[in-house]
């Protein structure tokens, strides 16, 4: 089936905004807000400031990459594409951009590390990997469950040794194994949204070519009595 006909069937079944579409463009986001993290390193040298204009433009983009993550998986989730489970990863995800944004421009330090919050959400990713493997197949869960499992581990060394913490640039490369494992998932999350537009939409041509079918008694020619005697004895 071509392009054309998936977004047909996805609007003939009333699929509306597609989750695939915000977990895309978070993915993207957090994929650069990495790569400025790295480009500040590159540019300011490691002295630079947290206000540094390219510093605070990736983690703008970070939190707002983590932002459209958590609500592709929750429009996904309550659309009945993927499994509730996945409504854990949603909030955790929208929580914790929140509480980033609340740290960046709030007057006042919040009491929670957000290391705490980066534990439980990747905690959530690893364990709907787990639940949702069927849904989304065993490489795709594969990905995301190994991927989360690496942030996790560098979370938890910068809690328990902060001396072998690694720094910025490790933090962005972990962020973009992350986000290539985000890009996995939406893809895999756009076929199971195709999948489930055939299996729902009400139109399509079919129907139309079944109601063409001359087999039909509806699209034989009607034939009066006498009709077919009276046209042979001419």
């Amino acid at each position: 089936m071509n392009q054309t006909h998936r977004i047909d069937a996805w609007r003939e079944a009333n699929g509306g905004f597609r989750g695939s579409h915000l977990l895309a463009g978070g993915t993207a986001l957090l994929a650069l807000g990495a790569l400025l993290a790295l480009v500040g390193l590159l540019v300011g040298g490691p002295d630079t400031g947290s206000r540094d204009g390219v510093v605070v433009a990736g983690w703008l983009a970070y939190i707002l990459g983590l932002g459209l993550v958590g609500t592709g998986f929750g429009w996904s989730c309550v659309a009945g594409i993927l499994p509730r489970s996945g409504l854990a990863v949603a909030v955790m995800h929208v929580l914790q951009a929140g509480y980033l944004l609340y740290m960046l421009y709030g007057r006042s330090q919040p009491p929670v590390s957000p290391v705490a919050l980066t534990v439980g959400r990747l905690l959530a990713v690893i364990v709907f990997a787990i639940l949702a493997a069927g849904a989304l197949g065993p490489r795709t869960a594969r990905i995301l469950g190994v991927a989360a499992g690496l942030g996790l581990a560098k979370a938890l060394l910068r809690v328990l040794v902060p001396a072998a913490d690694g720094g910025a640039g490790v933090d962005a490369a972990v962020l973009l194994v992350m986000a290539a494992a985000f890009a996995v998932a939406a893809r895999r999350l756009r076929r199971i949204e195709d999948e489930w537009a055939r299996s729902h939409h009400t139109g399509g041509r079919s129907d139309f070519s079944e109601f063409n079918n001359p087999e039909h008694d509806w699209n034989k020619p009607d034939e009066a009595p006498g009709k077919g005697g009276a046209g042979s004895r001419r």
